[in-house]
């Protein structure tokens, strides 16, 4: 416990930026608040302790088969023997889950998990009444139905779509294995939700940043609330030929630009939008970082395992096809106790618990330190085959929790209007005696 010294300033027109890197605290003031600021900003420190979960997240990756080839698929599918993971499997792990935890979240992965419906409706309707049991699917939607919606609807299960927004930039990367493009049948199923009222989030792999902001008019459009708009991964066929650093900085530009027509956008119009890795950035600057893969360590085997086609449990979904990283299979596994003690001492997750902040060197003197955590993982072993190197895009996220700093320390309505924008109304009139005081 201490005291920090290291305060960062840093200025821009007649503002100053003030953080606490060891704290993640920070404020934006004029120069006659700053000695004020600074001793507040002063916080002891305290070191969290170990605790066992009491929420978990569960990927099983149903199978490797998928009907789409597409083209930056981390699961790089093409030399792999076509597996489905087994009933008994999926109940047994389910079984030695269900006392473990207060709240488990089972996400249906691929591949494509559609393929396998009978046995997402089997686990679903057997399972839907333990009360810690929630269920999610991430599909590409071109094999939705009005029967599988019905069943989504009636469940409330939570959705993932894979899009990437106008048709001649989805048909460029997401086709069939004759390279037919697969944007209409992808669209169709989205129609099918929003005809039936079932929420979903669509997920956007941003292939060239320079499209980022036509993505997003897509989705303001089609009336698509919920989006992500994620950056290439570098990893399996995403580790396509591109300059990484030119990406990096044009992918933050135009981010930053969706960041700001969100708020234009929200500020006017009932139907309101999210994107959500903006939201997550923003919730960590004020506090609330709770998302695990900006934690440090991050949340890889702690918040999140993977069960893939064959049994094999991994740390996470994104690890998926990295056999140095399978923990165990579920067959050595025989009861509660034992999966908790693996978790626990696993040296795989000893391993990856040891990469923190504080032992990467790019990162122990970030003043964004904090906010990151250091980024993915895999992502980093994936490139730099070390656990004490930083995210691969780094400079991407540095340059977004800077400039999404100064964008929430312009106007306090900025948080809601890019995290809760449905209660915008409301929080307005609880800020506006705030709005009147510097920031």
């Amino acid at each position: 416990m201490g005291y920090s010294s290291n305060l960062q300033i840093l200025k821009r027109g007649d503002s100053f930026l003030i953080i606490n890197p060891s704290s993640g605290k920070w404020d934006i003031c004029f120069s006659h608040k700053t000695g004020e600021v600074i001793d507040r900003l002063k916080k002891p420190l305290t070191a969290p302790s170990f605790f066992w979960r009491k929420g978990l997240i569960c990927v099983f990756h149903l199978t490797n088969r998928c009907n789409l080839e597409c083209k930056y698929c981390y699961a790089n599918m093409e030399n792999k023997e076509k597996n489905t993971l087994s009933d008994e499997t999926i109940t047994k792990i389910l079984n030695i889950l269900a006392p473990l935890y207060e709240s488990i979240l089972i996400e249906f992965h691929g591949g494509e998990p559609l393929l396998c419906w009978n046995k997402i409706e089997d686990v679903v309707i057997k399972y839907h009444k333990v009360k810690n049991f929630y269920f999610g699917i991430q599909t590409n939607g071109t094999l939705l139905t009005q029967e599988v919606i019905d069943f989504i609807k009636k469940y409330s299960i939570r959705v993932g779509v894979s899009v990437d927004g106008p048709q001649k930039i989805h048909d460029r990367n997401r086709c069939y294995s004759n390279r037919r493009g697969s944007f209409h049948d992808a669209r169709r199923g989205i129609s099918l939700f929003q005809q039936n009222g079932v929420p979903f989030t669509t997920i956007s792999v941003v292939e060239k940043p320079k499209e980022c902001l036509e993505m997003f008019d897509f989705f303001i459009e089609n009336r698509i609330e919920k989006i992500k708009l994620n950056s290439l991964s570098f990893q399996g066929k995403s580790a396509v030929s591109c300059n990484i650093e030119e990406y990096q900085r044009g992918f933050a530009r135009e981010h930053l630009k969706v960041a700001r027509k969100i708020i234009e956008h929200n500020k006017t119009s009932s139907f309101k939008i999210i994107c959500g890795n903006i939201a997550l950035m923003v919730r960590n600057l004020i506090g609330l970082n709770g998302y695990m893969c900006l934690k440090s360590p991050c949340g890889a085997g702690s918040y999140i395992i993977m069960v893939d086609e064959k049994g094999n449990i991994y740390p996470c979904e994104e690890m998926y096809g990295k056999e140095d990283f399978i923990i165990t299979n579920i067959e050595n596994i025989s009861n509660g106790k034992e999966f908790k003690e693996i978790l626990r001492y696993s040296p795989i997750i000893l391993k990856l618990k040891e990469r923190k902040i504080e032992n990467i060197s790019k990162c122990k003197d970030c003043i964004f330190r904090k906010f990151c955590g250091g980024g993915c993982t895999s992502n980093s072993l994936s490139m730099f085959g070390s656990l004490k190197r930083e995210d691969v895009i780094c400079e991407y996220r540095t340059k977004m929790f800077e400039e999404l700093i100064w964008i929430l320390g312009e106007d306090k309505d900025n948080v809601i209007l890019l995290t809760k924008p449905e209660s915008y109304r409301q929080e307005a009139k609880k800020y506006e005696r705030k709005k009147r005081e510097t920031y």
